[in-house]
Order: C-alpha cells, then structure tokens, then sequence
C-alpha cells in the first residue's frame, strides 16, 4: 500500500467488481460490428481526484445494471425484458448509435447489449457474462 490507500480501502464492504456494458449494432445488409463499450474506459484526467461530474452518467448505467442483474437473479431472464433498466440500457444504446461516435456507413437495423462483470483494476479476475439482451431495433 502505498501512501495513499487504493479507494477500496474506505468501503466497509469493499466493491471486487464493475458492471461493463458493451453493444453491437446489426446493419440492414446483415453486418454485425464489434462489441462497443457504452460508457466509460476513457481514462482519467489528473482534477478527477477532486471534481469529476462526468463520472454520475456512468454511475447511473453501473446503477441501472445492478438493477436489471438483481432481477434476472430473482426472477430469469424472460421476466427482465421490456423491465424498466431493459429499456434504459436499450435507450442508452439507441443515442449512442444515433448520436455517438460510431460511423454510419450502412443503416443500423437492430441492436444489442451485453451486461458483463469485471474486475476493473484487478488484471487477474476473468470477466463473466451475465446477460445479453435480444436483437431490438434501433
């Protein structure tokens, strides 16, 4: 440890993971692109240790994925769909598909999330799937 404690530290119960959510989109010709990480990963500027109000949109998605994976623990994956935290996360996608950096070369027909666990930090914990939702239309 060095002279200032990892922020895990503080926690009572330390937090060992973070929720990542990816996407991929369906072109109208059939084209599936690669997994797309939706928020986060960017990095950190060094005025992020005092004031970071970026980080409350990520908050909000690591929220609402705790949400949609404490439902699908108690009640399986059919009675998630269409849940309040399924269309969130399908939203969320949708504006980053119409709004975001990705390049429009062919139409995008459908969409689709993956909810994964991850390690964060921590190099030698495996990522674990934990939910894909179906193909919807963006």
């Amino acid at each position: 440890m060095g002279a200032i404690p990892n922020w895990r530290f503080f926690a009572p119960f330390p937090i060992r993971y973070d929720f990542v959510v990816l996407f991929r989109v369906v072109s109208k010709g059939g084209e599936v692109s690669p997994w797309t990480r939706l928020v986060g990963g960017d990095g950190r500027s060094w005025s992020a240790v005092v004031w970071s109000p970026e980080r409350r949109h990520e908050k909000a998605v690591l929220t609402v994925c705790g949400d949609l994976v404490s439902a699908l623990t108690v009640s399986g994956p059919g009675a998630i769909e269409n849940s309040v935290p399924d269309r969130v996360l399908r939203e969320l996608v949708r504006r980053e598909v119409l709004h975001g950096s990705r390049e429009a070369r062919d139409p995008v027909q459908h969409c689709q999330f993956l909810i994964t666990k991850s390690g964060g930090y921590d190099d030698q914990v495996a990522p674990k799937f934990l939910y894909a939702s179906p193909l919807f239309p963006c």
